[in-house]
């Protein structure tokens, strides 16, 4: 069976999407903490620092006091493409042939979405 672009498409979005959710449920239900190897190994904080914990709290709907004030950002382009990804896959499943126009959408959105990071660290 040949697989048209859309569905090349639909598969590679369900990837990313499964991959968005395992990230999710790691971050909220997993136990184990991740550890800042700049921090371990070299003493000093990263700029993204605290950036998991932020985002745990995130997921809980607790924005208040983050570890790192650039995590409204990290968070903002990635619940953006989050988002826009099932958006985008829902409408390439419904009318297939809207997929350059989606192509470029999922360009802008993460043009758009790297803006954003970029203004957080400024």
């Amino acid at each position: 069976m040949k697989l048209t672009n859309s569905h090349k498409y639909l598969l590679v979005n369900g990837i990313f999407i499964a991959l968005y959710f395992a990230g999710i449920l790691y971050l909220k239900y997993s136990p184990i903490k991740i550890q800042c190897y700049y921090k371990s190994h070299y003493g000093f904080e990263c700029p993204t620092c605290g950036l998991t914990r932020d985002f745990s709290q995130f997921l809980s709907l607790d924005f208040h006091s983050p570890l790192n004030p650039t995590s409204y950002y990290y968070f903002a382009a990635f619940a953006l493409i989050f988002v826009t990804r099932i958006l985008h896959s829902l409408i390439v499943y419904r009318k297939p042939h809207q997929l350059k126009s989606i192509i470029f959408l999922d360009g802008v959105v993460f043009v758009f979405s790297i803006f954003i990071v970029i203004l957080g660290l400024l």
